[in-house]
Order: structure tokens, then sequence, then C-alpha cells
């Protein structure tokens, strides 16, 4: 199974603080049958909080620590997209 939208890059958005906080939602994930967790970071259109080359680099230390603990899992790059709605009059 794929979790296609978490916030579990450490320190990014409001999701996980900690690289082991990280670790072990991929344990958790696992238990359900969760191979593949799609990390989500939040990108807002004219303000951008990371870049993608950082996503990247994030995603790819994760993996590198999964890789020692749960050799199964991993972890995938993509990006939340919000648009906020703007009114006229």
């Amino acid at each position: 199974m794929i979790d296609i939208h978490t916030h579990i890059i450490p320190g990014v958005d409001e999701g996980i603080q900690t690289i082991e906080d990280s670790i072990e939602l991929a344990r958790e994930a696992a238990k359900e049958g969760i191979h593949t967790i799609v990390a989500t970071p939040t990108y807002q259109d004219g303000i951008n909080l990371y870049s993608k080359n950082d996503v990247l680099t994030y995603v790819q230390d994760i993996n590198k620590h999964l890789q020692k603990r749960l050799a199964h899992s991993r972890y995938r790059p993509a990006w939340t997209s919000y648009q906020p709605v703007w009114r006229h009059g």
C-alpha cells in the first residue's frame, strides 16, 4: 500500500519534528501494510517555502535512515499545492 499524502519531513510544514519521529511513523505505517510514503510539503504559489532540491535532499536523508532500520519502507518526494481562492467585491 502507498500513503500519498503525509507531512513527514522533519521540521517542514506542520509535520514531524525529528528524524526519529519520521522513522517511527514509517515503522507504524509498515505495521499497517504501507511500504511507500509520499512526502508532501506545502507549495504555495508565489511563496516557495522549500526548494525542489531541499525536498529531494530531505527525502534522500530519510531514506538513508530507513535503509538501516526498515529495509522495505521508502519515502518519495512530492508537493501539496495550495492555491488561495480570491474573492472580488
